[in-house]
């Protein structure tokens, strides 16, 4: 039987708990961390290049932490710190570039990387 994977859900606060929800329908075995930062909410206010820097930071953490996949469930982060840097297809962008190796990956592989969407659907 295949182990379910590590899942980091990261937000600016707690709305990214009904994507979590949807996830713990969608994968109910897999094991789940979620970051809400709440200490530097709202990303809405800030810049691109600080919202980058904290969904960096963010996706460092649940890397450190043991994570193999990310969701990005933070709308401000989706849109200012992943960009669309070539018309919306390169969903890894900073995340991935910004994270450090995961364990048991080749050398500068990043976190795996999607976006969840409004709608609670992941993109």
């Amino acid at each position: 039987m295949d182990e379910l994977p590590s899942i980091g859900v990261f937000d600016s606060g707690f709305g990214g708990l009904t994507v979590l929800k949807a996830l713990l329908e969608l994968i109910p075995g897999a094991n789940y961390l979620y970051f809400g930062d709440t200490a530097r909410l709202p990303y809405g206010s800030k810049s691109a290049e600080t919202v980058a820097k904290y969904a960096v930071e963010a996706a460092r953490f649940l890397n450190q932490q043991g994570t193999q996949m990310l969701v990005v469930a933070c709308n401000t982060a989706t849109a200012l710190a992943l960009g669309d840097r070539d018309g919306g297809n390169n969903q890894q962008s900073c995340l991935s570039e910004g994270a450090p190796e995961s364990r048991g990956r080749g050398q500068g592989e990043g976190l795996p990387v999607t976006r969840a969407s409004g709608r609670g659907r992941l993109d």
